[in-house]
Order: C-alpha cells, then sequence, then structure tokens
C-alpha cells in the first residue's frame, strides 16, 4: 500500500511590484554613498540626498 504524500505549510504570495528589486539594486551600486559624496549637506539638514534618493 502507498504511503499518502504530506503537505507543506501553506503559503502566501503577494504582488510587491519592482521596488524590493530596485532597492537591492540600489543597494549593491552603493548609490546613496556616491550622492552622498558628491552632494554636500548643509548642518541643518535631518537627511542626507543620498537618504532622500534611497527612500
Amino acid at each position: 500500500m502507498r504511503q499518502r504524500a504530506q503537505w507543506g505549510q501553506a503559503s502566501v504570495e503577494k504582488m510587491l511590484g519592482a521596488l524590493p528589486v530596485i532597492a537591492g539594486f540600489c543597494s549593491r551600486l552603493r548609490i546613496r554613498e556616491l550622492v552622498d559624496a558628491a552632494c554636500p549637506v548643509r548642518d541643518t539638514a535631518e537627511l542626507t540626498h543620498g537618504q532622500v534618493i534611497e527612500a
């Protein structure tokens, strides 16, 4: 007699779009660091230009 197959846990699928892919790509290219090195920031700024672009 054959054994019955056992099912794993149910999975959840979500459409995330391209943002997670782009975020990982920008991180690997170090875009934030490159922009921050090229663009000076005022002392009163809360965020750098690179952080704004990355967001």
